[in-house]
């Protein structure tokens, strides 16, 4: 891809961002009680924002279920993503639905919203892939019966088909571990295949099956981990096998990128063999009072009062529990965070540091595509005062700030922009430690286009909001940014998708069990497309090296010439975290899947 290809790109994504501010802001002054699963919008509001195009889409998303109903009494080929998806702003996301389908049949769902979208099935038997704004997708449905889909990048779009006829390949019917699929779109075309890796010499091995929205874990031992479900459960598993009762079930936001969401645990040892577990995760609150808050920990935040709107209270909190004779027992409030019920972007992956201090992604707490609240280290130059959003935090094991000699912050004085290791990001799923430099890593997914792998130095800005991508397409952008009286550095990101994939999971390799050649090395994760990819680092360890055809180090689409370069595996479904294992293997959570498999030689 050619600097001009690039720009073109950049450009064609601050647009799709502009219209989605846009379309985003009318609609939410309009909705304000509006609740986070959305309320269908009325045609006429739709129409009034003067797009010819959105006006046919947004009549559709008035149709009453019965319409749908009858609609889909016969068998159909066309399917339309609905205005309005992307910000939960209607109730059906695909119409029809349920559609009749015929099996065998090529089934084409074309994109009337002002974000980009897939066509997944429940059992990965198609997929369109990503099907751009103002374009179409296909696939080959087959199998018989109802099945369930959903769009990969917001998981609330769902919708069923209804297929008739006999399939003679009856691959509807076959788990993910064979290939189901290939499906034309726009720019690419998608495999759902096994879970596998390009180096012969490894294997994939299912660890466990059957998990509901799983998000990361944590080695207690050999065979033995804590699991965290996104629905606010943590359970231990043990050779395979769950324990029949969870260790703790909490209430917690079902937003796209809330719940349960990392864990940590120290290196310290307590009495009766006992450690530390940090959690981090987005509590319901309404049943707790202003006094009930206080004292529960060293943390400080604001709680809402949204009772009049049948709202729920949220905080993003981090917990210090002890886990003690199988048992999490004593739990300590160390920090509260914003949340929003139904907003994206809560970040919650968690670290321990070289220097034994708890580093954690926060969120930019935003409504889609655009913030409501704009603050200071989402570089809003005139912004609100910080509250603990859009940044790497860090703080000691006991919850207090991480301070200089002279009782200093990176970034300030002030609670909690003394607690700020980077700003500037928009989340992250997924941050970790260079096991040889000491330096912190992150992988950070962008706003429709440009997700990144940043190189998160004290003081580290990103950009986020007002730059994504490397700054040599904006670069009085750069300029104009909250540095915090000079304490705030911008860094250009080290590698970058310009095409989405979500990156999650970033993780080092610090163990030779795979092979020499990838000690050390950089793994990083795909929730949008099931791949692993694998980079190594420069001599210096601050850069990563890519294919040489990867101008300013971005990789256009997913199959851009060089793309297979740093391929590691693929067919994981929608992964959210990568973990090391004490011994030595990869172990990859897919989300999707509701499965762990295990990386290991053959």
């Amino acid at each position: 891809m050619n600097p001009t290809a690039s720009k073109a790109i950049f450009g064609i994504g601050i647009i799709l961002a502009a219209a989605a501010f846009i379309s985003i802001y009318v609609a939410s002054v309009a909705q304000q009680s509006q609740n986070s699963q959305g309320t269908a919008t009325s045609t006429s509001n739709a129409a009034t924002q003067g797009q010819s195009k959105a006006t046919a889409a947004a009549s559709l998303s008035s149709t009453t279920a019965t319409q749908s109903s009858n609609t889909s009494n016969r068998a159909i080929s066309s399917i339309n993503i609905v205005q309005g998806s992307a910000a939960q702003q209607v109730k059906v996301y695909y119409q029809p639905t349920p559609a009749q389908v015929t099996s065998g049949s090529k089934v084409t769902w074309t994109n009337n919203d002002i974000a980009p979208h897939t066509a997944t099935a429940s059992d990965f038997s198609f997929d369109t892939g990503i099907i751009a704004v103002g374009s179409s997708g296909s696939a080959v449905v087959k199998g018989k019966g109802n099945l369930s889909y959903r769009c990969t990048i917001h998981p609330w779009m769902t919708s069923t088909l209804q297929i008739s006829g006999s399939d003679q390949s009856n691959n509807s019917q076959s788990p993910a571990s064979n290939v189901t699929s290939v499906a034309n779109t726009t720019s690419h075309q998608v495999s759902i295949t096994a879970p596998r890796v390009n180096d012969t010499n490894l294997k994939v091995t299912e660890v466990i099956s059957g998990l509901k929205m799983p998000t990361t874990m944590a080695f207690l031992g050999p065979d033995d981990f804590l699991l965290l479900l996104k629905g606010g459960t943590v359970v231990r598993v043990t050779n395979g096998t769950m324990a029949s009762t969870p260790l703790l079930n909490v209430s917690v936001g079902s937003g796209i990128t809330q719940g349960m969401l990392g864990i940590v645990l120290s290196n310290y040892s307590l009495p009766d063999n006992g450690r530390y577990v940090f959690l981090y995760y987005t509590e319901v609150l309404n049943n707790q009072t202003g006094s009930q808050l206080q004292g529960q920990g060293e943390g400080e935040g604001e709680q809402q009062q949204n009772n009049q709107t049948g709202m729920k209270t949220l905080e993003n909190r981090v917990y210090r529990y002890e886990f003690v004779n199988g048992s999490l027992i004593n739990p300590k409030l160390l920090l509260q965070l914003p949340a929003k019920e139904g907003y994206m972007d809560n970040g919650g992956y968690s670290k321990i540091g070289p220097d034994n201090n708890l580093y954690m992604s926060v969120g930019a707490i935003t409504a889609s595509a655009v913030s409501d609240v704009q603050t200071l280290t989402q570089n809003f130059i005139n912004g609100t005062p910080v509250d603990g959003r859009a940044g790497i935090l860090r703080i000691m094991q006991n919850g207090n700030p991480v301070l200089d000699k002279e009782g200093h912050g990176l970034l300030g004085d002030s609670h909690p922009l003394n607690l700020y290791y980077g700003y500037g990001l928009k989340d992250s799923f997924g941050i970790d430690f260079d096991p040889i430099s000491g330096k912190l890593w992150d992988a950070e997914p962008g706003r429709i286009i440009d997700d990144e792998i940043n190189l998160i130095e004290p003081g580290f800005n990103g950009g986020f909001e007002a730059l994504q991508g490397p700054s040599v397409y904006v670069p009085a952008a750069v300029a104009d940014l909250v540095n915090f009286n000079g304490s705030g550095k911008y860094y250009d990101p080290q590698f970058v998708w310009n095409q989405k994939v979500v990156p999650v999971g970033l993780k080092f390799l610090t163990t030779s069990k795979l092979g020499e050649k990838y000690e050390n090395d950089l793994f990083v994760g795909s929730f949008l497309n099931g791949k692993i990819y694998h980079f190594d680092l420069n001599e210096a360890r601050d850069g990563l090296v890519v294919p040489s055809s990867f101008i300013y180090n971005q990789m256009a689409t997913w199959n851009s010439t060089g793309a297979e370069d740093i391929t590691f595996g693929e067919g994981f479904g929608g992964i959210s975290s990568l973990n090391v294992g004490p011994d030595g293997y990869l172990y990859v959570v897919s989300f999707t899947n509701g499965k762990i498999y295990k990386i290991m030689p053959s």
